[in-house]
């Protein structure tokens, strides 16, 4: 079966870890079973090419944060200029 690469917040991984494979460590007992382990030896591999558009996709979407008066956190501005530059989709919960 041919692998997705799917980012996901720490908010959606707690949701949905024990039904999708985690790709992120936490400190939670189930973490440790040897299929959540083995699942977060794959690596994501990112190019020097990459780096620079994501370098310049958190540019601009903390810069636009900025200007429009948004509170973007560092970490959800990065995972986003991750997912721009992969070409990958991102799971996300939208608080109201």
């Amino acid at each position: 079966m041919p692998q997705t690469k799917i980012l996901i917040d720490s908010n959606c991984y707690l949701r949905l870890a024990q039904s999708i494979h985690p790709l992120l460590q936490y400190k939670f007992p189930w973490v440790l079973k040897s299929e959540y382990v083995a699942n977060r030896k794959c690596k994501m591999t990112i190019s020097k090419q990459q780096r620079k558009e994501i370098a310049a996709n958190l540019d601009f979407i903390q810069g636009t944060a900025r200007s429009q008066g948004s509170n973007v956190s560092v970490v959800d501005a990065r995972a986003l200029a991750v997912a721009m530059a992969l070409g990958v989709r991102i799971v996300t919960k939208i608080y109201e």
